[in-house]
């Protein structure tokens, strides 16, 4: 079962005495891509925690259109963190395998391939381990990784850090490709420019609270989404 929607009700959440983010209500569709925009310390991780089911609202409720089973709702949703979530010792492909097998992808061996390439790892690097890979390569690993389990909702948080021109588009392409098969994604990301004409939904918080949510008729362009970020910056 598919996870379709991700709806937030007055959530707050409150780490010790910090407050991360109060009063959210908004609704992330799972068919569209989602941009979540603000300054350090906007909230912005803690929404994708909370969307991931790793972190539980202090105040107010979460509801999933989808799987209600905590472990079925996971498996639907592919999660890129700051951490690579990969096992050092093994290589790029032994990766994959291994969460291709704990999703029990059929037949995985040729659909992870494929999805090496179109990440843009370079066929030599598949057989070394990650232990002895650069940043880019390890994000590029990372985002296939992310997909293996075929979720019906990507999280991404800075899906383009590390990578160079070329490997931003390319990813940038993946994400359209990913959008035209109908999986959706919820963003964290600084880096606007790949995103243009591709975001649905804009999400734009400030230390914690929201200060526009919108979902324009068309997808929004550059221009447009650097002046809902410089109004997420103001003081």
């Amino acid at each position: 079962m598919a996870l379709k929607k991700i709806t937030f009700d007055n959530v707050s959440k409150r780490f010790k005495s910090k407050k991360a983010v109060q009063s959210i209500s908004c609704s992330f569709d799972s068919s569209k891509i989602s941009l979540i925009i603000g300054a350090n310390g906007a909230g912005k991780t803690t929404m994708l925690s909370l969307c991931a089911g790793l972190s539980k609202p202090t105040k107010g409720t979460i509801n999933f259109d989808g799987p209600q089973n905590l472990v079925e709702r996971r498996q639907s949703i592919g999660m890129v963190s700051h951490e690579s979530l990969l096992y050092e010792g093994l290589t790029a492909r032994e990766n994959l395998l291994f969460f291709a097998e704990a999703y029990r992808v059929t037949s995985p061996e040729g659909y992870v391939e494929e999805l090496l390439n179109k990440v843009g790892l370079e066929q030599e690097a598949w057989n070394r381990p990650v232990a002895t890979y650069s940043r880019g390569m390890r994000q590029r690993c990372s985002l296939a990784r992310s997909i293996v389990g075929r979720p019906s909702l990507l999280l991404w948080d800075e899906p383009f850090n590390g990578l160079d021109a070329g490997g931003v588009t390319q990813i940038a392409s993946f994400l359209k490709e990913q959008k035209q098969a109908g999986i959706g994604a919820i963003i964290i990301s600084h880096d606007l420019k790949p995103l243009t004409g591709l975001v649905d939904h804009v999400l734009a918080l400030r230390r914690g609270s929201i200060v526009k949510n919108q979902t324009p008729s068309s997808p929004l362009s550059e221009s447009e989404l650097t002046a809902i970020y410089s109004e997420s910056l103001l003081p």
